[in-house]
């Protein structure tokens, strides 16, 4: 997984449990302010944090690849049904 991505995939995670950034922060043990630089990408979580981060949500390395690539498939454009 490429680091620039990590922040998505983290948001992805939370929207699906609908937890607001300050539920995760409370439950992480962070801040809500660094919960949105993690998401937004102007920061990185040491593995520590990131481990808490995933903890919260219940979740482990495979779920935030799962939540990428979700992510990624939520941005590209809806090019319509293949002709038959």
């Amino acid at each position: 997984m490429k680091l620039e991505k990590l922040g998505p995939a983290l948001r992805t995670l939370r929207e699906r449990r609908l937890w607001k950034q300050n539920e995760l922060a409370r439950r992480a043990g962070v801040t809500r302010a660094m919960v949105s630089a993690y998401e937004k990408g102007t920061r990185l979580p040491s593995l520590r944090t990131l481990s808490r981060l995933l903890e919260a949500l219940g979740a482990d390395l495979r779920h935030l690849d799962s939540a990428l690539n979700d992510d990624q498939r939520d941005q590209e454009p809806y090019r319509g049904r293949p002709s038959t």
